[in-house]
């Protein structure tokens, strides 16, 4: 998510220039490029970043089911400006990174709150087909997790690390990894 300044993802064919209050979301491990269109000294680039995480996405589904109601055309990448609620979540997370003790206690709440805000709002259907079964983004998760050791595992077990990445551009990644 930009919070400042502009960029441009470069995600399998598919091209996305996006930049101030705009998330895109990613549910298939693709090679990409990203970079840094529009920043300045006085105006930096910064960014937010949360790796999903496919078990609280069906944890979720199976609490409230399909949001939406309908069936969703499954997309591997979505972009969309991000609503407040999304936005002051993140914002509440970023937060949780000067305590410690916040961090252990507060930031799973919140990671899972913006997991559900996600996925009941309009990028939610690129949600559901991540963390549903029997969908194509399913068949293509258990495709990648049966390549090996040559293919990293793009879902790796949940250890909650909060990192900040300071130099220039600025970001904080919220790190499953």
């Amino acid at each position: 998510m930009v919070i400042q300044g502009a960029k441009l993802s470069i995600i399998g064919s598919e091209e996305h220039q996006y930049g101030e209050d705009y998330c895109l979301i990613s549910c298939v491990d693709m090679p990409g490029l990203t970079m840094v269109t529009k920043a300045s000294k006085e105006k930096p680039f910064l960014s937010l970043s949360l790796f999903l995480d496919r078990h609280i996405i069906a944890r979720l589904l199976a609490e409230i089911g399909n949001a939406s109601g309908k069936d969703d055309p499954y997309t591997a990448v979505s972009l969309a400006k991000t609503r407040p609620d999304v936005l002051g979540a993140f914002g509440r997370l970023a937060e949780t990174t000067e305590n410690p003790e916040q961090t252990l206690i507060l930031a799973p709440m919140i990671i899972r709150e913006i997991h559900y805000r996600v996925l009941v709002g309009p990028q939610g259907g690129i949600l559901r087909a991540f963390g549903a079964s029997g969908t194509m983004a399913a068949g293509l998760r258990r495709l990648f997790h049966g390549c090996g050791k040559t293919t990293p595992s793009l879902f790796p077990p949940v250890n909650w690390r909060i990192k900040r990445i300071c130099p220039f551009p600025r970001s904080i990644v919220i790190s499953g990894r």
